[in-house]
């Protein structure tokens, strides 16, 4: 086992350091000067961390009783120094234990059968679990692995104060001791501790994680055996532990008269902001862009971001050193009506490590599909005067007026043409109806009323809405006149009430049966 921790160790001291991505610092608005700009040197700083968990030890095939109980929780602190940006100093103080539970009646059990003693006239002494404290000091590493992700690894060794459990069994009929585990004298034990943490920034200087713990230690413990035997173990304490970590970073204030000088960068130039392609003739869309830094151009990146709409969902992400990007292979061209927009960030590093990162450049894309589009023609008319009649039934009782009456039932005039005597054979003689019920009723009379006007210059038949619907059927009489005052058009209408109700157009013979039909239901008449 140690030389696999020593194996760790040797792979964290030799890991190649990733290359850091990008601050979020903006850059400043001006032109770089001529002369080599002079960073101030790099300031150490503090970081804090508070780590829980749950540790388990680890148990090899030979140590079948699991002797040293179930896992426990782990609880510690740290404090680091970070001489350089990515290495640094620190310590660690921390607790971490292990429960004795009831599975240790099985090696009793065990222990008694050695013994040939049954089980039920041994007692068994009240446990007590396993403690360790440690104090730990040794190098750090952190290595940022994302825009707002950080690894960071430990090696730490130092001094243990590991306390042994106590546990054991008695003769409840003869009152003697059994056997019975306890912690020996030397409880001080060097020991070694490795961590490997990855962690996300969640503000300014905060961060929380996840962070893997592996501890080597010795344990040493006391064995007291029937009639009055004594013995003294020692065996490897090994085990992991898997927690929560949050740091702090505690920097110190930079000087006022040595501000820190950060390299330069300045939004790319977009030749045409809105690309239009034609989805029919098969584009081959690419983005394209100009650098607008007015003396560097060769150390510059640039991030391509584009987004669907409508939702503004990111589609493609992609970074290049280049001046062009062709459309992402994997996502399809659309072959209909599409919205696109993009974003472009130019970023830049210096040879001192600083980098800036400029304001984003936005562009749009469009895809479109041509098609056919009948026009018709709107001819421009006069106005026209809408007016919109009730045709209310006349009452028996009441003669109606001349002028009130509508075309319906005026009086036709009917011409009858004369001709020669023809003589009739008796058989010829049309037969005398039957009943006065086999000759057609005539239509009622009715009056029109007025309810609506207004001008307008649609000559087609609409409802107004200013109008609402009746509560019943309702006949009404639609009339369009000119300028003059002469009608353009006349039609019956049919209302019927809902939300919104029908309208229907009548012919003349549909109108005639229409008001017949009112008139012979006397049980829903058609006038209030």
């Amino acid at each position: 086992m140690n030389v696999r921790l020593f194996m760790l160790a040797g792979w964290l001291g030799s890991a190649t350091p990733a290359v850091a991505q990008f601050s979020t610092d903006t850059c400043c608005r001006h032109v770089p000067a001529l002369n080599a700009a002079i960073l101030p040197p790099f300031r150490g700083y503090w970081e804090l961390g508070l780590h829980a968990g749950i540790t388990s030890q680890y148990q090899r095939t030979i140590y079948r009783n699991k002797f040293f109980g179930a896992p426990g929780p782990w609880l510690s602190f740290s404090a680091d120094y970070f001489l350089k940006r990515k290495f640094g100093l620190g310590i660690e103080a921390g607790y971490f234990g292990f429960s004795l539970q009831r599975q240790n009646e099985q090696y009793i059990k065990e222990a008694l059968a050695l013994l040939k003693l049954p089980f039920d006239q041994a007692g068994l002494l009240e446990p007590a679990n396993l403690h360790s404290f440690h104090l730990v000091a040794g190098p750090s590493v952190r290595l940022p692995l994302g825009r707002r992700v950080t690894g960071a690894a430990t090696l730490r060794g130092g001094l243990f104060f590991n306390d042994a459990p106590i546990t054991g069994a008695y003769d409840i009929t003869n009152e003697r001791l059994l056997f019975r585990f306890s912690p020996a004298a030397d409880r001080f034990r060097p020991g070694l501790t490795a961590s490997v943490a990855l962690e996300r920034t969640m503000g300014q200087s905060f961060r929380l994680g996840l962070r893997g713990v592996g501890f080597l230690s010795q344990l040493s413990y006391n064995v007291d055996g029937p009639d009055g035997s004594f013995f003294v173990f020692s065996r490897a304490l090994v085990g992991y532990s898997v927690q929560l970590s949050a740091s702090l970073a505690i920097r110190g204030r930079r000087a006022a008269g040595t501000p820190a000088i950060l390299p330069t960068c300045y939004p790319p130039i977009l030749p045409n902001q809105v690309l239009t392609y034609d989805v029919d003739k098969q584009p081959n869309p690419s983005f394209v862009w100009y650098s607008g830094a007015p003396v560097y151009s060769t150390d510059e990146s640039f991030t391509l971001r584009l987004y669907s709409l409508p939702g503004n969902k990111l589609v493609d992400e992609r970074t290049t050193d280049g001046r062009a990007l062709p459309w992402l292979p994997t996502l399809k061209v659309p072959d209909s009506t599409a919205q696109f927009y993009y974003t472009i960030q130019a970023s830049r590093r210096d040879q001192t490590g600083q980098s800036c990162i400029s304001p984003a450049v936005t562009g749009s894309m469009r895809f479109y599909k041509r098609e056919a589009v009948r026009v018709d023609v709107v001819r421009e008319t006069s106005p026209l005067t809408v007016d919109i009649y009730e045709i209310r039934l006349v009452k028996a009782s009441v003669a109606a007026p001349k002028a009130a009456i509508s075309g319906s039932g005026a009086r036709r005039s009917t011409v009858v043409k004369r001709g020669k005597r023809v003589a009739v054979k008796k058989g010829n003689v049309p037969a005398k109806p039957a009943s006065a019920s086999a000759v057609l009723a005539p239509v009622p009379p009715t009056v029109d009323v007025l309810i609506f006007r207004e001008i307008t210059r649609r000559n087609d038949v609409i409802w107004p809405g200013g109008i609402p619907y009746p509560e019943k059927p309702t006949l009404y009489l639609y009339v369009l006149r000119n300028e003059a005052g002469a009608v353009q058009g006349k039609y019956t209408l049919l209302v019927t009430p809902g939300m919104p109700g029908t309208v229907s157009v009548l012919s003349d013979a549909e109108r005639a049966q229409w008001l017949r039909k009112a008139v012979a239901t006397p049980a829903k008449p058609l006038t209030p």
